[in-house]
């Protein structure tokens, strides 16, 4: 699943091209990067939306620059055999990161139910990670979404049950519905589970813990899911938050463990259909 860097070697009459990000070394832009989306997400929780999406717009003219600039390096390396820098191939994936700050922003309205934000904001960042996977030019199998091969799907799957109990007792949200029909529950069904657990998922745990990972190691399943808990900063709750950091170290664990992402995206989706949609409805 996971793409593996190598260095590149030359002769001494040809020196090898400097597959890095301007004069840095990736791993330390993507370090720096990692802790700037996480410092923006903390304004946003501080100082208002405001600041925190002027932040995100320069974060993502930033990253998507350093990426840019990188390619010609890139594009040798590759004609001489080596494959890119794998700091490198992580920055278009964590440029999504201030796109969701800066729509979960903008594409918010009060005029709309609560419910159709999720899909407000989740088209764009579904188109924007489909593009990040042309660019890296990934497959299926790469973001987690072959085959399944193994029962242990299922069983991760049905662990969103009991962890839609926990998210709901930790952040007691309002209804979404003010309609009990079917039809309205159907449509809510669908937004949270395309939108919010298997795009969230896919984002993070099929795009971007794979890059962290190639390029950091280990490490790079707890990066993701300081990132992961950072975008739910705007719940304003200590609980929630770090509910969400362990939750991204589980699935993070989980996902690398069994090369997939299809059991903690039915489980994500689980919880947050579980959490935010049913038990307000049955518990309010």
């Amino acid at each position: 699943m996971y793409d593996q860097g190598s260095a590149v070697h030359s002769s001494p009459s040809e020196p090898a091209p400097a597959i890095a990000v301007g004069p840095s070394n990736p791993a330390r832009v993507v370090s720096i990067y990692v802790a700037l989306i996480v410092a923006v997400q903390a304004v946003a929780l501080l100082a208002g939306p405001t600041p925190a999406t002027l932040g995100d717009a320069a974060l993502v003219v930033a990253i998507l620059t350093h990426f840019v600039l990188s390619l010609p390096a890139v594009e040798r390396g590759r004609r001489q055999g080596a494959p890119s820098h794998p700091a490198v191939r992580a920055l278009p994936a964590l440029a999504l990161l201030p796109v969701l700050g800066i729509l979960s922003v903008t594409m918010v309205s009060a005029r709309l139910p609560q419910l159709a934000w999720y899909a407000l904001v989740g088209i764009p960042v579904a188109l924007g990670v489909a593009l990040v996977v042309r660019t890296l030019e990934l497959d299926r199998r790469d973001l987690g979404l072959g085959a399944v091969s193994d029962m242990r799907q299922l069983w991760i799957a049905a662990t969103g049950i009991p962890l839609a109990v926990l998210g709901y007792l930790l952040a007691r949200p309002q209804p979404l519905l003010a309609h009990h029909d079917w039809r309205t529950l159907i449509t809510g069904v669908l937004i949270l589970t395309v939108f919010s657990g298997f795009l969230e998922e896919t984002l993070f745990r099929g795009l971007i813990q794979p890059r962290l990972v190639t390029a950091f190691g280990p490490p790079g399943i707890p990066l993701t899911a300081v990132l992961f808990a950072a975008m739910y900063l705007g719940t304003r709750s200590a609980p929630y938050v770090l509910f969400a950091g362990a939750l991204g170290l589980l699935y993070g664990r989980l996902a690398s463990r069994t090369h997939s992402i299809w059991g903690v995206a039915v489980s994500h989706s689980l919880l947050n259909v579980g959490a935010i949609l049913i038990l307000p409805l049955v518990w309010s």
